[in-house]
């Protein structure tokens, strides 16, 4: 009666578990057959089981038996992903799906927050949830290129990327004046969830970058206006003379940072295209070890680069 308000109700133990006044009862006693039984004497082996609730007042209830062969094991059993579909137990359970052995092309991955990634890949990973939106941004500042960017309509293509987060100024537009409108405008946008991302393509000098217009800011002017950002990272490449100058003023701020002295975006392309890697399987980190970035060429204070991805393949989504 006391749980009747629930729909599922998780029971943790096998057949040989304690009873005591927190668990008076050993539903798996009772509701396992004897192979069920038989196979949890085995070692390292798991068992998953839905009954209808023959002791509660709501008929819909169900009761989940999760058990391991010993404690340890059933312990361990809600966190893992016997199946590999990059879901744990327990959540597929809650997503009315056999954690055990439904094949990963059957488990459907719904995009629960809206944000443009799966729940399947966000499930797990450090900076991102899947129940509550983690958007991402991205400002581009290319003086060397006077077309538009086939790296803004990849992000969108294959990451499923907002495009009207996307500030992207190519050639005589990529002035400091656009590049602050774009900060302050995320500024506003933006909250403690997100992640921005920055590319700077162009001249430098020591510890500053050259705008179109010969505007040369300085990293700590251009740190100063990140900082005004409510982010939970915010991730910068910079490609210019003396760019390893904006390793340090760039990495200091409020929430994760990580900034590389090396046109990181450029490389997902080959390792998309000509690796043939899953967009969604690449981290920052695999791109900077596929490049061999040094590490003296980044900043990585969190050691977050490893959990940086641009977001889940668009494809992968149902």
């Amino acid at each position: 009666e006391e749980f009747s308000n629930y729909d599922k109700i998780l029971v943790l133990g096998g057949h040989k578990a304690y009873t005591d006044k927190y668990m008076p009862i050993n539903i798996a006693k009772y509701f396992l057959n004897d192979e069920e039984k038989e196979k949890l004497l085995e070692e390292y082996n798991i068992l998953f089981k839905v009954i209808d609730n023959p002791y509660g007042k709501n008929p819909d209830q169900k009761l989940i038996i999760f058990a391991g062969s010993d404690r340890d094991c059933t312990v361990a059993v809600p966190l893992e992903d016997n199946d590999r579909d990059r879901l744990e137990n327990i959540k597929e359970v809650l997503a009315g799906t056999n954690p055990l052995d439904e094949p990963l092309n059957k488990i459907k991955n719904p995009d629960y927050d809206g944000d443009g990634m799966g729940d399947r890949f966000e499930y797990g990973k450090k900076l991102y949830d899947p129940s509550i939106p983690n958007d991402r941004y991205f400002i581009n500042i290319n003086t060397m290129q006077f077309r538009e960017s086939v790296f803004d309509e990849f992000l969108i293509q294959t990451f499923d990327f907002n495009p009207d987060n996307i500030y992207s100024f190519m050639g005589n537009d990529a002035t400091f004046y656009n590049f602050k409108k774009s900060v302050e405008k995320i500024k506003r946008e933006a909250d403690n969830n997100d992640i921005i991302y920055i590319s700077l393509i162009g001249h430098g000098f020591e510890n500053g970058f050259s705008f179109s217009g010969q505007e040369g800011i300085t990293y700590e002017e251009i740190d100063k206006l990140l900082d005004k950002i409510n982010a939970k990272c915010i991730f910068v490449a910079v490609n210019a003379c003396y760019e390893k100058t904006s390793l340090k003023p760039l990495s200091e701020g409020n929430g994760y940072r990580l900034v590389v002295a090396y046109p990181v975006f450029n490389k997902y392309f080959d390792l998309v295209y000509k690796q043939n890697m899953n967009p969604s399987d690449i981290s920052v980190g695999d791109v900077l070890d596929y490049a061999k970035v040094k590490s003296d060429s980044f900043e990585d204070k969190s050691k977050i680069r490893y959990h940086l991805y641009l977001g889940d393949k668009r494809s992968d989504k149902e």
